[in-house]
């Protein structure tokens, strides 16, 4: 299944849940925050995932990328990153699962 995660600061237990359910024979492409960082965490290079910054998107950009990629379900990190937000109302509108998380 392809899912595509919108997430704001990956960290390292997140890293290893993506890495068990790519395990379970799933494709995971995450956008994340990769300017205005509040940690210091950096990403592995070694995961079995694609990441890509959000700084390399425009809110048009990214929402015609996510289309493009077409995935089954969203997985979002909540509502504080705004061109998150456009992206999920329209994938929902072409029928894709949502799913909001929330790390607090």
């Amino acid at each position: 299944m392809k899912i595509l995660v919108l997430y704001a600061e990956i960290m390292g237990y997140t890293e290893s849940l993506l890495e068990e359910i790519i395990s379970q024979g799933n494709e995971i492409l995450v956008i994340h925050w990769d300017n205005k960082k509040l940690t210091s965490f950096k990403l592995n290079r070694k995961t079995s995932f694609k990441s890509i910054g959000r700084s390399n998107f425009s809110l048009i950009s990214l929402i015609r990328f996510c289309i493009e990629f077409n995935p089954k379900v969203v997985i979002v990190s909540g509502w504080t990153d705004k061109f998150y937000l456009p992206v999920c109302f329209l994938l929902k509108l072409l029928g894709k699962k949502i799913v909001c998380t929330l790390d607090t």
